[in-house]
């Protein structure tokens, strides 16, 4: 694949998220589709992968698989008309994740309840 082609993706990608995005903050998107929508974007949002980038290879294959699937799960989720009405506004506005922030607070408490459970786990199994 050329390198333009793979440019062409990464927008289409990230414009997608931004569209996922304000379809999270749409007030008739179903409850299901908002919590695929969100861990999407805490996902795409967390300097924390399940598999690190420092491991070759493996560490960009969960980034290059997981963050699309999840977009396109929260895109198969959401009613055409609020995906559209998204779409729509998402041309007038480039987007702007000013108030993003407020999606940190989650996925940092995801990363400790993981550890916390991943530690009980860990010391159930060696007590």
């Amino acid at each position: 694949m050329s390198r333009s082609l793979w440019r062409q993706k990464l927008a289409r990608l990230k414009s997608s998220l931004w569209v996922v995005y304000l379809a999270y903050r749409h007030p008739k998107t179903p409850r299901l589709a908002r919590v695929v929508a969100m861990v999407a974007i805490m996902y795409a949002a967390s300097p924390i992968d399940l598999i690190p980038d420092f491991i070759p290879v493996l560490g960009h294959i969960d980034d290059i698989f997981l963050v699309p699937a999840l977009i396109w799960i929260a895109v198969k989720l959401i009613p055409p008309e609020i995906w559209r009405e998204c779409q729509t506004e998402a041309e007038k506005s480039p987007p702007d994740f000013s108030d993003i922030h407020y999606t940190i607070v989650p996925v940092i408490v995801f990363w400790v309840l993981v550890i916390a459970f991943g530690a009980i786990v860990f010391y159930r199994i060696w007590q």
